[in-house]
């Protein structure tokens, strides 16, 4: 009988699936890439993401230690500089969490807010209604008054609303009108008029 290279591994219910050598020779060279310092074996975890899980989990603990006081200190000056480092690895919704803890606990650091908005450009075309709200209420906790931002998220907004399904409701429209008039957005009529058409 011929041989062949292909071998099987029998699966429940008597069926079979076949590897080539060469999907065992990938297998091998990955397993021996996971090998570490002495042979210890490291996960296919990233190293990038296990720190983003950790940054989270720290942030979430520390908010809730010092709610309701505003945070200072090297604890919060160490996770300020990582949420900085971290926030090109972080999605929409973990950018929107991690500004929200920091606006939570009224923590001052201006560039960091910059660090997390100069993220947003990259979400914002594919961001639900909620997100936008969530942001343009946070810039106007922080008072970020940043044309650029506000414009932006105004832009995008008033296409959910006029174009799309993605209805909000009563309650949350008017904390996000009450968010833009704290920006100044008052100041562009069009935006103005849209808005209150809506309502």
């Amino acid at each position: 009988a011929a041989t062949t290279s292909l071998e099987q591994t029998q699966l429940p219910g008597g069926r079979y699936m076949g590897y080539t050598q060469e999907d065992l020779d990938q297998a091998t060279s990955g397993a021996l890439g996971r090998m570490g310092p002495g042979g210890s074996w490291r996960t296919g975890y990233s190293e990038a993401g296990l720190q983003k899980r950790d940054f989270l989990m720290d942030l979430r603990k520390q908010r809730e230690k010092e709610k309701g006081r505003q945070a200072t200190g090297p604890i919060w000056a160490h996770l300020s500089m990582q949420a900085k480092n971290l926030a090109n690895t972080l999605d929409l919704s973990e950018l929107l969490e991690a500004m929200k803890m920091f606006c939570s606990v009224r923590y001052e650091d201006y560039e960091l807010y910059m660090r997390l908005l100069g993220e947003m450009p990259h979400y914002v075309k594919s961001a639900n209604t909620d997100h936008l709200c969530e942001l343009i209420r946070l810039l106007a906790r922080r008072r970020l008054r940043e044309r650029n931002y506000v414009d932006m998220v105004a832009a995008h907004f008033l296409q959910k609303i006029r174009v799309t399904d993605d209805a909000l409701p009563a309650r949350l429209l008017i904390k996000t009108a009450n968010a833009f008039a704290a920006l100044e957005c008052r100041s562009q009529p069009k935006f103005v008029e849209h808005f209150l058409r809506h309502l």
